[in-house]
């Protein structure tokens, strides 16, 4: 009998936990998109932010599909090196 009343009670918290993280990530959503809009739109406005934004909607999936995947294959290497300097606090690279 008490190991069912323990039981219900973590899974009353659990929930509270789970509806905790669940509002915090939306309330730090909204206030990174109100903060993240009028930017966007400031840099929207640049004329070649228009032109290059034109000339990526004219090309076909799979160029921009390429245009994507570039920076993913130079920057995802350097991942595990990053993320092993992290725990160091160095900056620079090589003294890892």
């Amino acid at each position: 009998m008490a190991a069912v009343k323990v039981l219900e009670v973590l899974r009353r918290a659990a929930r509270a936990i789970l509806l905790t993280i669940t509002a915090s990530y939306f309330l730090i959503d909204l206030i990174f998109f109100s903060v993240v809009r009028p930017l966007r739109r400031r840099i929207m406005a640049l004329s070649w932010m228009r032109r290059s934004r034109e000339w990526v909607g004219k090309l076909n999936r799979y160029a921009s599909l390429v245009l994507l995947l570039v920076p993913w294959l130079i920057l995802e290497p350097i991942k595990p090196r990053v993320s092993s300097c992290s725990p160091t606090s160095t900056i620079s690279l090589p003294h890892c």
